[in-house]
């Protein structure tokens, strides 16, 4: 399972937005991601908005947590 496939709901997530959350989970900044996926750092912050949305988180790091937890997925998805 690699980082940029979440088992956390992928579902919600669009491919994209699951690239950009394995870009996360490698600690890297939004320029720094932009760079590796060839889109802009707004395009970037955009979808980092729209994951924390998504997943009911409200930080990079709660996100990135959610999704590599089971005990935390499991336990989001009795909710």
């Amino acid at each position: 399972m690699s980082l940029a496939d979440p088992t956390y709901r992928p579902d919600l997530l669009t491919r994209r937005e699951r690239e950009v959350l394995g870009e996360l989970s490698a600690g890297r900044s939004n320029a720094e991601i932009g760079e590796r996926l060839h889109i802009g750092p707004e395009t970037v912050k955009t979808h980092v908005s729209r994951i924390l949305t998504k997943l009911g988180v409200r930080s990079r790091l709660e996100a990135v947590v959610v999704t590599r937890d089971p005990s935390i997925r499991d336990r989001e998805a009795q909710r």
